[in-house]
């Protein structure tokens, strides 16, 4: 069964946890990492145990905490070719992570 869990979402962050028990998305990661961090644990899940991450658009309140967080956690990242270009040109994202 397909689960969808909001794990915060206003103007300082934005973050969703879509689980079907086995593969684990998060939908955007607005905030801090501690913040993140912090959400998914209270759900049972660590930023390593994640299949993907998907950005919905590149304002910080849905990718803030991406950036630290991908130091720690590869895992590979989708989103529009239009946001791919945002990232990549705001916080030098690589775009060997980018799908």
């Amino acid at each position: 069964m397909l689960k969808a869990t909001v794990l915060y979402s206003g103007s300082e962050g934005n973050a969703t946890l879509i689980s079907d028990g086995i593969t684990d998305i998060l939908i955007d990661a607005g905030g801090n990492e501690k913040r993140l961090k912090c959400a998914l644990e209270a759900k049972g899940k660590s930023p390593e145990e994640l299949s993907a991450i998907l950005i919905t658009h590149e304002h910080t309140d849905h990718t803030n905490a991406l950036y630290t967080l991908l130091k720690h956690c590869h895992v590979p990242i989708y989103t529009s070719i239009n946001t791919a270009r945002g990232m990549c040109t705001l916080k030098n994202v690589s775009t060997d992570t980018l799908r």
